[in-house]
Order: structure tokens, then sequence, then C-alpha cells
């Protein structure tokens, strides 16, 4: 056969007599890195810090009890889809980069259902968590261009500190200084 992958030009004839088992200790192994990765892009980065601190803020603000929240929201035929696919992915695989549709799709169907009242006060603090919200998101844009830029970071510092030890140049000794204020910023 003359093709590029075999298994994929015929899974049929590839796959005959293949049998499929269940394996619990691997799935619930599957599933924690999944819980892990939802942790990491919902509460454990900046901007999704940012996200959960401005929607605690502004449901508060509110004044209202979580059940008139949960019955603002109408958009469930739009959440539920998106919650679907995290279930799925976690059965699979979870990575940042398939999720990221899901959870502004998340994030905007829970802000949707949050009412203020209509006075300054409220636009105040609606201007207040848009601003606090920009900057949380500028910060990470700024420091992960500028770790992309310099090629400063974790792997880049233990290389930089073995040169600092053997003689290593001031510029050196600069994109350290660097990569341990971006570390710490993020």
């Amino acid at each position: 056969m003359r093709v590029t992958y075999a298994p994929w030009y015929d899974a049929s004839y590839w796959n005959e007599g293949l049998v499929a088992r269940f394996n619990a200790p691997g799935q619930l192994k599957v599933l924690g890195r999944g819980a892990l990765r939802y942790y990491a892009v919902f509460i454990n980065s900046p901007i999704g810090m940012a996200t959960v601190v401005s929607f605690l803020v502004l449901l508060i603000y509110s004044g209202r009890s979580l059940w008139v929240w949960i019955t603002g929201v109408g958009l469930w035929s739009v959440l539920l889809p998106a919650l679907a696919a995290f279930g799925l992915y976690a059965l699979v695989h979870a990575e940042t980069r398939y999720l990221g549709a899901f959870v502004v799709i998340t994030w905007l169907v829970l802000f949707s259902g949050i009412r203020l009242r209509r006075e300054h006060a409220s636009t105040r603090l609606m201007s207040s968590v848009v601003l606090a919200m920009a900057a949380a998101c500028m910060v990470v844009i700024i420091a992960k261009s500028i770790e992309a830029a310099y090629g400063v970071g974790r792997a880049s510092e233990v290389k930089t500190r073995r040169r600092l030890r053997t003689g290593g140049s001031l510029m050196d000794w600069r994109a350290w200084e660097c990569s341990s204020v971006i570390r710490s910023a993020s």
C-alpha cells in the first residue's frame, strides 16, 4: 500500500479483532487530570481569578438572592452544550486550547444573569470591574510576550544560572532578573 499512514487508510482492516476494554483506574486518572486543567483555567490563572472575582463582586453588589440569579440566566440552552463539552474533554484529554471557546460561553451565560440597579454607583462599579479585568488580561499578555520575545522563563533560567556561575555576561544576568520578575507577576 502506498499511503502516508496505512492505519488511517483502511481502519477496518487494521483494527480487525480489536477489543475495547474499560479501565476504571486509568479513566479516573484522566478525569483527575481534566479536573486539574479546569482548575488551572477557571481559578489558578490571573485572568480566571479576575473573572471569578469580578463575577462575585457584581453578583454580591446586585443584592439579589442566588435563586433570582439562576432564574435570570435565560441562556441555559447555550450553557448546556458548553458544559457537555467540558465533560467530554475531561473523559478523553482536556487541553486549554480546546477549552477556550467553551470557557467564554460559560462566563458570558453566567454573567448574563446579573442585573444591577440603574444608579450611578452601578455604572462606576461596572466600569471598575471591566477596567480590572482588562488590566489583568494586559498584564498576562505582556508577561507572556516578554517571556517569548526574550527567551526568559523557567527553562532558560537554569541555563542562565549555569552561565553566571561559569562567568557569564551581564546580559545573561538581566535576562535572569527579567524572568524572576515575570514569574513572580504571573
